[in-house]
């Protein structure tokens, strides 16, 4: 896997983000759909963690016509419940999920970029994850879990399960799609 910053995953001190070197278009294509392959990864992998049926999982690059490189991704969830018919009994579980593609994200630019990770959060979450913090955040409503305790436990989840999110993220950036099965492959289960 090649990414623009250091490539060891190993866990250091938090540090700044430091200065972006001047990237090629290619270069900074590639580092967008890394973020969104490991931001894909995040919501795969804690769906599976908590027995959600996943369909796919798919990130894309999108060259860019006019400003900068960007990458779209989502994950799809097999016959389950549409966003406003969520059992009360799982509303939690459905949060993290929803919450945990903007930690992996933050989490791997913190690795893999030096970023601090509490700007690597802030940048994950007005970059890629608008959508899925509004929607945490009403669900949150119906939880008896504050949303930082929500926000907390998916934390230590994705830190939990980091080694099953880079192979997810590392494959999903080689083939840009991956179904369900090949996901609970990749991760063992």
């Amino acid at each position: 896997m090649t990414t623009t910053g250091r490539t060891d995953l190993a866990e250091e001190p938090a540090v700044p983000a430091p200065a972006t070197p001047a990237l090629t278009i290619k270069q900074r294509m590639d580092r967008e759909h890394l973020l969104a392959c490991a931001h894909e990864a995040g919501h795969a992998v804690l769906m599976a963690v908590y027995n959600l049926p996943i369909t796919e999982a798919v990130a894309k690059a999108v060259h860019p016509v006019f400003g900068a490189p960007r990458a779209y991704g989502y994950v799809t969830e097999d016959c389950g419940p549409g966003e406003d018919m969520i059992p009360a009994e799982v509303i939690d579980e459905h949060i993290v999920t929803y919450l945990a593609g903007a930690e992996a994200q933050a989490r791997w630019m913190h690795l893999a970029e030096e970023w601090d990770l509490a700007a690597a959060r802030c940048e994950a979450i007005s970059s890629h994850a608008g959508h899925d913090y509004q929607v945490a955040r009403r669900y949150a409503r119906s939880s008896d879990h504050s949303f930082g305790q929500l926000q907390a436990r998916t934390a230590a989840l994705v830190a939990r399960h980091w080694g099953a999110i880079t192979r997810v993220a590392a494959e999903l950036h080689h083939r840009k799609r991956l179904t369900g099965p090949q996901i609970l492959h990749l991760i063992g289960r």
